[in-house]
């Protein structure tokens, strides 16, 4: 009795361990998720500086993006956004990852209201709101 005892206790060891380690894994991916959603919408900011002194035409886009440093900045930041997203999507659905990165317009809403200066309504704090509920949905299983 006691040997399937100790059988039966060992079975739940590596249950709860292996539920721990999913949990823990799944949280880092959503937190690479994050981070990606939320270096493109640094991206975003750059963007954004960047276009104040930018001048239109497609020779001048090109020469912009190379010597405007904001320009150049926003570019960096969407690139390793990119890159962790891309290597996390080799481990959660492609239905989980796309819709958390609209996590990146929480991000551009606070971002432009501390570094830009634009103000923030009651509207887009409840799109805010509406969008975190959406995302928390998603990731429970």
């Amino acid at each position: 009795m006691e040997k399937y005892l100790f059988l039966l206790l060992k079975e739940l060891d590596f249950q709860v361990i292996f539920f721990i380690f999913g949990f823990y894994q799944k949280m880092l991916y959503f937190f690479q998720i994050l981070l990606a959603s939320f270096l493109g919408a640094a991206g975003q900011i750059f963007f954004k500086i960047g276009a104040k002194t930018f001048t239109g035409g497609l020779f001048n886009t090109i020469i912009s993006f190379l010597t405007n440093k904001f320009l150049f900045l926003g570019l960096v930041f969407y690139g390793i956004s990119t890159l962790i997203y891309v290597t996390t999507l080799k481990h959660i659905s492609l239905s989980i990852a796309y819709p958390t990165i609209a996590t990146s317009y929480i991000a551009v809403i606070i971002l432009s209201y501390f570094f830009l200066g634009e103000p923030l309504s009651l509207c887009k704090v409840l799109g805010t709101v509406i969008i975190l509920i959406g995302v928390s949905i998603l990731w429970i299983k």
